[in-house]
């Protein structure tokens, strides 16, 4: 590593460091996505299951109905057994089909990242939008789980679309519409139908305390939003429908409206502050910073919507 140091105590080096943050932080996320995704067995229980999917799609060309062992496998949509299976399926050549369904994650992962920075430029100014991605892969929590094959990354890039098309809906409300609708259909088309409600409650949070989103120009991002997000997720429950009525309606009772009832029901073995008890080691360093920020925009400063629209979403 001698190298290295010496390449940073280097002036012109480090001076083209400070003069290109954009890029350095490109590099920077670049190999934090891609390092360890590839050469290693999935990871169980989560990659295992997922690509076990993934497989039964890419030997049995079963599209619409996900299987595993030969069976109807409807704890998740779609998303992340179709798009891993067609990265496996196209980097065949140069990968083992586990390692090409991998790539699928830091793909999501890349988009996590862009939206979050396309989402601090719009809200902070573009001084700052190289922060935000660097802080989020700085997250304790997100060095395991940013590398995994889940559909939870898919759905977090479903939330990360949302929030840049909220940021955005103020100055460009048709775009910002487009970007909210699109969030929504990711996030539904990777978990179900009912997970994509997390981010419709900020919908109606912002709305609640900032006067920027009631009005009739936010009223046209929602319906656009509606125009963009109901023929995309409802293709699959339709082709799911079409080809086995049966595993539809078991999906649609027993993963919809069975775990939303289960948010109603209260029970003494559940660990109702378990997020909470995590959050410290989970998202360090990035709860001191937001701290930091909070404090720093005491009084007036929590009236504006670059404070508003992340503690809402939080």
């Amino acid at each position: 590593m001698l190298w290295l140091k010496k390449l940073l105590r280097n002036k012109i080096f480090s001076e083209w460091i400070y003069s290109n943050p954009k890029t350095v932080t490109t590099v920077i996320i670049l190999i934090w996505t891609f390092s360890g995704l590839t050469g290693h067995d999935p990871w169980k229980p989560d990659e295992a299951h997922t690509f076990g999917v993934t497989y039964s799609i890419i030997e049995d060309n079963q599209w619409v109905v996900p299987l595993l062992a030969n069976e109807p496998y409807l704890k998740h949509a779609p998303l992340v057994y179709v798009s891993s299976a067609v990265s496996a399926i196209l980097l065949e050549p140069f990968l083992s089909l586990h390692d090409g369904a991998r790539v699928s994650t830091g793909l999501w992962m890349l988009l996590v990242f862009l939206f979050t920075a396309l989402s601090a430029k719009e809200l902070w100014g573009g001084h700052n939008t190289w922060l935000a991605p660097l802080i989020l892969a700085g997250c304790v929590g997100l060095l395991v789980r940013g590398h995994q094959l889940t559909n939870t990354i898919i759905f977090l890039a479903g939330i990360s679309i949302t929030i840049y098309g909220l940021a955005l809906a103020p100055r460009r409300h048709i775009t910002g519409g487009i970007a909210i609708g699109s969030g929504l259909a990711v996030g539904g088309l990777s978990t179900g139908v009912l997970d994509p409600l997390m981010a419709i409650l900020i919908i109606f949070g912002v709305s609640a305390v900032s006067p920027l989103y009631r009005t009739k120009r936010f009223l046209i991002s929602i319906v656009v939003a509606l125009a963009i997000l109901l023929p995309v997720i409802l293709t699959w429950p339709i082709l799911l429908y079409q080809t086995d009525s049966v595993i539809f309606t078991e999906w649609f009772y027993i993963q919809n409206i069975e775990r939303l009832k289960r948010l109603f029901v209260f029970s003494p073995s559940e660990d109702y502050f378990y997020y909470l008890k995590i959050l410290p080691w989970f998202s360090w360093p990035a709860w001191p910073l937001a701290l930091w920020s909070l404090w720093i925009a005491r009084g007036h400063g929590l009236e504006k919507r670059e404070i508003q629209l992340p503690i809402i979403a939080f």
